[in-house]
């Protein structure tokens, strides 16, 4: 059985720019950045351990979102104006080793109305929030409760794209999502933090059945330089196949769930790849507005 004393988790970050904020440093490094110094400011031997552990997928940064009162399901990840200072905003922090991070959640709330660095500017941490009113949620739950939760007789599984998606294929960098593109790594991701190991066979029972998607050319800067990067943002269904057995779908249906918490793709760690599942109900209502 998975972890019952372990859970992945995620929160939103409520601040204030103190001064205008460019563009370029509203998502991606310079966020990271300041997530590493949040973390020094309370833990700086855990700070420095995740600045120089170039590989590490324990957690995930959103870019800033401005609009505090957003019900949409939309999730910015870049910008093409100024954040004027003065303007509310909130930002997405989802852990997937609360053992490693938990603790930071109960020493952070003791920094608020604190004033940080973001790249040229500076941001006022106002409080910490969780809640469902945000286009993505905020909340955790334990990897044991995912699995226990997880159908094992839903065949349809449908996702969005929140934030721009890439893969990486060989040394390619590519927007297609595959079954496998998208479900290996939440493979990966899970077999590393819950405690309960999927094998790769398991995504050989799922298959697209349809997709709305568009290609998203963003750019990406990390300190000085710039990478233009082709992701997928929209919707995909996929399907479990019919010989699958409660098992096998039970354990697809946890990694469909478990995108609450854990991205996909390329860049994922700051902000790109944020998945959102949609159930059947929420599907058809997105596809009458749409």
């Amino acid at each position: 059985m998975p972890r019952a004393d372990h859970m992945p988790q995620s929160l939103i970050l409520n601040l204030t720019a103190q001064s205008a904020i460019p563009p370029k440093h509203l998502q991606g490094y310079s966020l990271q950045q300041l997530f590493f110094n949040l973390v020094e400011i309370v833990d700086p031997e855990l700070g420095r351990v995740l600045r120089r552990d170039k590989e590490n997928y324990s957690y995930s940064l959103s870019a800033i979102q401005s609009d505090i009162k957003r019900e949409a399901n939309t999730l910015h990840f870049s910008h093409s104006n100024t954040l004027s200072a003065q303007t509310e905003c909130w930002w997405r922090i989802s852990f997937l080793d609360d053992a490693l991070l938990d603790h930071l959640v109960y020493l952070w709330n003791q920094i608020r109305d604190e004033i940080f660095q973001l790249g040229s500017s500076s941001v006022k941490v106002v409080r910490i929030t969780t809640g469902s009113h945000y286009a993505v949620h905020a909340d955790s739950c334990s990897y044991q409760d995912i699995y226990e939760q997880a159908s094992d007789d839903e065949r349809d599984i449908h996702l969005r794209f929140l934030t721009p998606t890439a893969f990486k294929h060989s040394d390619a960098i590519i927007p297609l999502p595959t079954a496998e593109a998208v479900f290996h790594p939440l493979r990966k991701h899970w077999n590393r933090y819950s405690g309960l190991a999927f094998t790769p066979s398991l995504i050989e029972s799922i298959t697209p059945t349809h997709f709305d998607i568009q290609t998203s050319s963003i750019q990406t800067i990390r300190r000085q330089s710039q990478q233009t990067i082709t992701g997928c943002t929209g919707r995909i269904s996929f399907r479990i196949g019919n010989k699958a057995d409660p098992l096998i779908i039970k354990r697809i249906n946890t990694l469909a769930d478990f995108t609450q918490y854990c991205g996909v793709g390329f860049n994922s760690r700051l902000g790109m790849g944020i998945v959102q599942r949609l159930k059947a109900a929420a599907l058809q209502q997105q596809r009458k507005i749409n």
